[in-house]
């Protein structure tokens, strides 16, 4: 939890053994995680749970017929004609190693969890801690920032070709106004992200955190544009990524719609509870702002 002492035992396992793997089965076999009883009856209540990712990924293997990580993640780019699968050239699925042994920067966690001095620097380094991946199907993609963005828009991005079918997009992954949490996909809107007036103000993504990782990709519909934010540390409030994508999208907008940059203040809140705040030149409420003038 995020009260006064965050603990996590996990992150302390994987922390004392940093060569040791944790494959799905024993993740989830975990006693925080098989703990025998449902937290509360389905459909009546929602929890955020990872778990069911690692288990969908397992679900795929078991229909595909092989072991856990005989699975082959990138059939997800399967719909994507040949030359737009050819773009992706950074996407790994990380199912067995570290950070370090598939090519990723150095990560290092600054979090306040089990009792660690979040104002220590650099952190504690996770580059060669195999638990890092430890949620498979949840937990195990790396790639560049631009892939990422890619990725965001061929799933939710208005021009074609697509990841999975529109509809079906439109129908389960993205959040109504009032929802927090489609399936994968977090309504931004309601973390203040954009800074922007009117539909320019809607967002949704996913808000990535892992051991030494905090990232951030968000799809705005208004100006039909993904953007992705990587970080390699992980903080408390994870409020680097949406400091960085406030300004980000403040700039990609007024160039999508040639008016003038706004002036945007980032305000860091309490675990995802930041605001992004844009004021257009002279005052002129939020953007997109006036029209530049001609050059």
């Amino acid at each position: 939890g995020h009260g006064h002492q965050q603990t996590d035992p996990f992150r302390a396992q994987v922390y004392a053994a940093p060569a040791t793997e944790h494959p799905p089965q024993s993740l989830i076999n975990e006693s925080w995680v098989a703990n025998g009883s449902l937290l509360f009856e389905p459909g009546t209540d929602f929890k955020y749970s990872s778990t069911n990712f690692a288990i969908l990924g397992l679900l795929l293997a078991s229909l595909d017929g092989v072991a856990w990580d005989g699975l082959d993640q990138s059939k997800v780019f399967s719909e994507l004609p040949a030359a737009r699968r050819a773009l992706y050239k950074t996407v790994t699925f990380a199912q067995h190693g570290s950070p370090a042994s598939v090519g990723a920067v150095a990560g290092y966690d600054r979090t306040s969890y089990n009792g660690h001095d979040p104002s220590a620097r650099p952190g504690v380094p996770v580059g060669d801690v195999a638990g890092v991946f430890s949620g498979f199907t949840a937990s195990d993609l790396t790639a560049s920032v631009g892939d990422v963005a890619r990725l965001g828009y061929d799933l939710f991005g208005k021009a074609a070709p697509h990841l999975a079918p529109p509809d079906l997009v439109a129908a389960h992954m993205v959040p109504g106004p009032y929802i927090h949490y489609a399936f994968a996909t977090f309504n931004l809107t309601t973390h203040g992200l954009s800074g922007a007036d009117g539909p320019y103000s809607h967002t949704y993504g996913h808000l990535g955190a892992t051991y030494g990782y905090d990232s951030l990709l968000a799809y705005f519909p208004g100006a039909d544009v993904a953007l992705a934010v990587a970080s390699d540390i992980e903080t408390d409030t994870q409020v680097q990524p949406a400091d960085t994508m406030c300004f980000a999208y403040a700039a990609v907008l007024a160039d999508l719609t040639q008016t003038e940059e706004p002036s945007c203040t980032y305000t860091a809140g309490s675990y995802h509870g930041g605001k992004c705040e844009c004021v257009c030149p002279g005052g002129g409420g939020k953007p997109p702002c006036a029209r530049r003038a001609a050059r």
